[in-house]
């Protein structure tokens, strides 16, 4: 089945159009909303609540348009609506990788693996330092695929906004990234 017959579907009434759209973007969706929220239950619940707004809306939707891209547009703006409702940013420091065994690999040597793992970490904690806003912008770009245009049309915002946001985005990951660095030279000069 493609999107458009499960679309139409569901706009007759047939919740299998539904089941449909869950089975396809179910995955990918919790994992954007996991990448801004990081929070595993609180992604799974913004992308129930996304799959209840565009089934509440589906009449809305022009057939024209990618359903992925509009119903990752409400899962992002679920996302980002949810860490402003909080009034901080999730406690990040508390939280550690939830599988480890992710970043194994069996070409790999051990001190590889320690190594790539390291380097993920260093990342996860540089990009869960960026506002919801900046990490909405970088999971659409480099996650999601989409391009500036598209991006801006998800987000609702113009593309020069777009553009400012993903540029001060990875300079402060760069500039994360290096403080690591040096930080991490500075420990191995005093041992």
């Amino acid at each position: 089945m493609e999107d458009t017959i499960a679309i139409q579907r569901l706009k007759e009434g047939d919740a299998s159009g539904l089941e449909f759209l869950v089975n396809k973007y179910q995955l990918k969706a919790t994992q954007a909303a996991w990448l801004i929220v990081r929070d595993h239950h609180v992604a799974e619940d913004l992308v129930c609540q996304g799959f209840l707004k565009a089934y509440q809306s589906i009449r809305q939707f022009k057939n024209e348009g990618r359903f992925q891209s509009w119903f990752f547009r409400i899962v992002v703006n679920l996302a980002i609506d949810y860490l402003r409702s909080q009034k901080r940013f999730v406690d990040y420091e508390t939280e550690e990788l939830e599988n480890d065994q992710r970043f194994a690999s069996a070409e790999l040597s051990v001190e590889e693996q320690l190594e790539r793992t390291q380097t993920m970490e260093e990342l996860g904690a540089a990009f869960r330092k960026l506002d919801p806003e900046q990490r909405a912008v970088l999971v659409a770009r480099y996650f999601l695929g989409l391009g500036e245009k598209e991006t801006a049309a998800q987000l609702g915002k113009p593309v020069s906004t777009i553009k400012w946001r993903r540029f001060t985005a990875l300079r402060q990951l760069r500039q994360a990234l290096m403080d690591g660095l040096n930080s991490s030279e500075r420990k191995e000069k005093q041992i």
